[in-house]
């Protein structure tokens, strides 16, 4: 009994998940900053590296903008900011996507079959889509929506286990600067 346990145990403890930013976000600020206080809030953000991220994305969002930023749940009409991390609309049944992208389904399928084959030693990789959404109302009582799309890879096996656990908070920490620039480019604040 004590070694399909440990087997169970093994397998799950063999999971990486790092973000492919490949490009430096470059923030280009806007002239019609005016100081003023927000309140946000976040949604869907509570637990493990989420939370870190949520961490990570508001002081970005702070750094970078002329605007202050205070927690508060409070159903304010104007001037507030709501952060909603969606939940994984990527993961779609595998018959769709060989609908959309046959040669990324054979790519998928491939890699399963590897990664069984040779007992999890070479990496199994997925690419779920993350959406973060910015509900916001600006001084003028506009309320406005913005969708960014977060990146990472998932790799699961002892591969992933020996070499990328130490740069997970360094990936997270990019990608979240890559959103908050994302959203402070295109939002009006």
């Amino acid at each position: 009994m004590k070694t399909p346990v440990f087997v169970a145990l093994f397998l799950i403890l063999q999971c990486v998940s790092i973000r492919t930013t490949i490009e430096e976000p470059v923030y280009s600020p806007k002239k019609n900053n005016q100081n003023l206080k927000y309140s946000y809030e976040l949604i869907n953000w509570k637990t493990g590296d989420k939370s870190e991220a949520a961490r990570f994305l508001l002081e970005w969002i702070q750094k970078y903008s002329e605007n202050k930023f205070e927690y508060r749940v409070e159903n304010e009409k104007k001037n507030h900011l709501r952060i909603i991390l969606e939940e994984y609309p990527g993961n779609r049944l595998l018959t769709s996507n060989f609908i959309e992208k046959p040669v990324h389904g054979m790519l998928r399928i491939l890699n399963r079959i590897l990664f069984v084959s040779t007992l999890s030693v070479f990496p199994l990789i997925r690419h779920p889509e993350r959406e973060i959404t910015f509900l916001y109302t600006n001084s003028l009582m506009e309320e406005k929506s913005i969708t960014i799309q977060s990146e990472y890879r998932v790799f699961f096996g002892l591969g992933a286990l020996l070499a990328l656990p130490w740069y997970e908070k360094e990936f997270l920490q990019k990608e979240m600067k890559r959103v908050a620039i994302d959203f402070l480019n295109q939002a009006d604040l």
